[in-house]
């Protein structure tokens, strides 16, 4: 009864984490997006790179300010006792889970549930930014009519 327990908590837990790991992805996925839309608009016209870099760059600042809903910058110096972001909560829920042998205990099942709750507040914050911001720039971006191809004018023999 405790080992069924046990594989019934791991498995709500794997539930948990599948949907963080598919809604940072979709962060990752963005990202690369609007990186590819600013190399493919090189030899776009002025005007038009200019707004959609500055389009792009609006992005690139949500998606910053929501990945460290899921974990602190790369670049942060320090200790960092005090942290609010989903892999703290999932960490905190892994550490509970593996402290005995049995049935998870009720900080266990607290930890979980707090990883489950910060899951989806997190996942839903990045599912409002691809259907809200990253959509209304996918719009903007597939408005845009260009050729690829930079002109090119023979060189003249003389």
């Amino acid at each position: 009864a405790d080992r069924q327990a046990k594989l019934a908590a791991y498995a709500e837990y794997k539930q948990v984490v599948a949907q963080a790991t598919a809604s940072f992805q979709l962060l990752k996925d963005a990202r690369k997006t609007i990186k590819l839309v600013g190399e493919a608009l090189v030899n776009s016209p002025d005007s038009v790179k200019t707004a959609m870099s500055k389009a792009g760059k609006n992005l690139q600042d949500t998606l910053a300010v929501l990945e460290q809903l899921f974990m602190m910058p790369d670049d942060l110096k320090g200790i960092q006792r005090s942290s609010d972001d989903l892999s703290t909560y999932l960490r905190v829920a892994t550490q509970y889970m593996n402290a005995g042998d049995g049935a998870p205990g009720p900080n266990a099942t607290h930890a979980i549930q707090q990883a489950r709750a910060k899951t989806m507040a997190v996942v839903a914050q990045v599912n409002a930014f691809v259907t809200g911001e990253f959509a209304r720039y996918r719009q903007q971006v597939e408005q845009v009519s260009f050729s690829l191809f930079k002109e090119m004018k023979p060189v003249k023999q003389e």
